[in-house]
């Protein structure tokens, strides 16, 4: 049991270097001075990404999970136990190999690009390897959390770009959703000021 949760042993040190990576840029430590909206953009890239890292977690678990069953049934406990440290180096190493090619140490803003790279190539290999073994079960719970995250950080990076506009689309519109749209704009940006 311990070896199948070790399988988000990458994931959990993925998490702790994103709060670290999160507290830095809070104690303004990060390789360099940004204006507040760069801070704010920052943060929420942080923050997507953390809850990226929680679904490759996730992912890792259940495909160990699966494979763990299926080991059980035809090798001795101490080969399954050696397949499992196996193939939580391989995703140590993958997912160490991403953040060196992508940058992530020295530009906590690449977290966000690396966590979905990460967790789309996971998937794809685990439901391949899935589907080369017949094992089906919780595909689409695999599915409904990946299309959960797609959609938060669609929404929140939307909401960021149009918080960083002067003027923001909407100005236009006639009608009274425009209105209320205008009057939680002006709030927002009030809000941005007092920080």
């Amino acid at each position: 049991m311990l070896a199948r949760a070790g399988s988000t042993l990458p994931c959990a040190v993925g998490f702790l270097k994103c709060v670290y990576a999160g507290w830095e840029e809070w104690e303004g430590r990060g390789p360099r001075v940004r204006s507040a909206v760069e801070f704010s953009t920052t943060m929420k890239e942080i923050v997507l990404a953390a809850a990226w890292i929680l679904g490759a977690g996730y992912q890792c678990f259940r495909f160990t999970d699966s494979l763990m069953t299926r080991w059980l049934v035809n090798y001795t406990p101490l080969a399954t136990l050696v397949r499992l440290i196996s193939i939580t180096g391989i995703i140590a190493y993958f997912i160490s190999g991403a953040h060196y090619c992508l940058g992530v140490k020295s530009d906590a803003r690449m977290l966000l690009p690396a966590w979905i790279m990460i967790y789309c190539t996971i998937g794809i290999g685990f439901h391949i390897v899935r589907m080369r073994i017949s094992e089906y079960r919780e595909v689409s719970t695999s599915i409904t959390v990946f299309t959960g995250l797609s959609f938060a950080t669609m929404i929140l990076l939307l909401q960021d770009s149009h918080e960083k506009r002067d003027t923001p689309p909407w100005r236009e519109w006639g009608d009274w959703a425009g209105e209320l749209v205008k009057v939680w704009w002006d709030r927002v940006k009030v809000q941005e000021r007092d920080l």
